[in-house]
């Protein structure tokens, strides 16, 4: 019957936005061009009124990547799921120290992204930050990322942020930075190398069922003049551990 046909270029919008999340690397114009055999300006308006909307966004290497719209949908859809389990542990972590920064953050777009925040001065919300990213070679937290990553994933980071560029503002020269990421390894958990005496910074992993990292739970803490930092950092490690252990996937 007339009107009841499809809308062609909904349907096209739709399949941009399927090959884009499908693919971990993103997507090329031209990639797409072929991929649905159409010309590359039909293509290129169709992505624009993607981007338009937030539901894709285009990266500083020309791929197309998922954009915020779009993955605010997708934490709202998966929070009563694996993220609703991070934030129950979060807020569990939040009781025992309630002066604490928690992050959990997952690679995105060749970035390391924080998806779940939660901080002392909102006490009890969970937030989620929409452009908080961070930086590879500093961040506890992304240190975590590369010391328990999937080498794919691991090589596509340092090629977004070449370590001659962006990790020797911050480490002797790439041996120390590989011998502290053997330690983390060994013990299980990453401890900041850059943090001041009364501050301390520690990240966990967090994995899949299957064994592959899937994200990293990190908390900052400012100590008390009375406490002594190995034994707090002994008691969050071990905290971090058991709720990266719950978190876990199955």
């Amino acid at each position: 019957m007339p009107g009841n046909e499809p809308v062609q270029s909904l349907i096209r919008g739709l399949d941009i936005l399927l090959y884009i999340t499908q693919s971990r690397d993103g997507q090329r114009l031209n990639d797409l061009s072929e991929k649905m055999d159409l010309n590359p300006s039909t293509v290129h308006n169709l992505v624009k009124s993607l981007r338009l909307k937030g539901f894709v966004e285009k990266c500083q290497d020309g791929r197309l990547r998922t954009g915020n719209v779009f993955r605010e949908l997708m934490k709202t859809n998966t929070v009563s799921g694996f993220h609703g389990k991070v934030e129950m542990e979060m807020k569990n972590i939040a009781g025992r120290f309630s002066n604490a920064i928690q992050t959990y953050s997952e690679i995105s777009n060749s970035d390391i992204n924080v998806i779940i925040r939660m901080s002392p001065d909102m006490p009890g919300i969970i937030q989620h930050p929409t452009a908080t990213r961070f930086h590879l070679y500093y961040n506890v937290s992304a240190l975590v990322h590369l010391a328990f990553g999937d080498s794919e994933a691991i090589s596509w980071l340092k090629l977004s942020y070449p370590f001659m560029e962006e990790g020797l503002k911050y480490w002797k020269d790439e041996k120390s930075l590989l011998e502290y990421l053997r330690k983390t390894r060994t013990q299980g958990y990453a401890k900041s190398p850059f943090t001041e005496k009364e501050v301390l910074r520690i990240a966990v992993p967090v994995f899949s069922g299957k064994g592959l990292l899937r994200g990293s739970l990190g908390i900052s803490l400012k100590l008390m003049p009375d406490e002594k930092i190995d034994m707090i950092e002994k008691k969050c490690a071990e905290i971090l551990i058991a709720s990266a252990e719950n978190i876990k996937e199955e």
